[in-house]
């Protein structure tokens, strides 16, 4: 990589920084902040030390895809089951799987990547794809201390430095209000004693239990939900 492309990546970032710092809320800024970390070493630690753990490399070996689904079909799941908590709260907050498919694909395959770019992608899409039911698992809301939380979660189990960054940017950006810093503070160490403790929520194939009892996800991967 030229000087140019890495100045260029360097300025995408610390604008995508500075703007998460004024707004949490800009996803869009979000994946500029991840666009600006490939190639460096702490986005390389990142997805070795992913592909160290046993169930996460399992299933990029597998290249585990899920059947399709609607909100309307989990709905009519047994009451308390994963799908039937989960689609409940995405109709509830107005949330479209469509749009989440549609930034998972924006982290698609791309050819004449490495093997780990590879797997690191697959990842990547496959923790956008899972993000709301990771919220429904550990019961941290779509608000912006529940981001928080989860993203304190992610830092813990998988080390990513995007995670690390947001946080950064939403602790800066809360600091002018002291009710809501606090807020943000309490569900970090809330999110980072979860993720220590619980199994890894992007090793799982959710998909496959979404007619188990919510409770019985949370008790076999050692979650306390928030």
């Amino acid at each position: 990589m030229d000087t140019v492309q890495v100045t260029d990546k360097a300025m995408t970032g610390l604008e995508g920084f500075i703007t998460l710092m004024n707004d949490p809320n800009e996803i869009r800024a979000f994946y500029d902040l991840h666009k600006s970390l490939e190639d460096t070493q702490p986005m390389v630690s990142f997805e070795q030390y992913m592909l160290s753990i046993p169930e996460i490399a399992q299933l990029v070996e597998e290249h585990y895809e899920p059947a399709p689904y609607t909100l309307k079909q989990l709905s009519q799941l047994p009451e308390g089951s994963l799908g039937q908590v989960y689609a409940t709260r995405m109709i509830a907050e107005g949330l479209d799987p469509d749009a989440i498919q549609k930034n998972a694909a924006s982290a698609s395959l791309e050819t004449g990547v490495t093997e780990l770019e590879r797997k690191s992608r697959y990842l990547t899409r496959r923790r956008t794809m899972t993000h709301d039911i990771h919220h429904t698992v550990t019961n941290f809301g779509t608000d912006l201390s529940g981001e928080v939380g989860l993203s304190a979660v992610y830092l813990a189990q998988i080390h990513h430095p995007v995670s690390l960054l947001y946080l950064c940017a939403v602790l800066l950006h809360t600091m002018v209000d002291p009710e809501e810093y606090g807020r943000a503070l309490h569900q970090l160490k809330e999110g980072l004693d979860m993720g220590w403790k619980a199994k890894n929520l992007l090793a799982q194939k959710w998909e496959l239990g979404w007619a188990r009892p919510l409770d019985q996800w949370q008790e076999d991967l050692g979650i306390t939900p928030y």
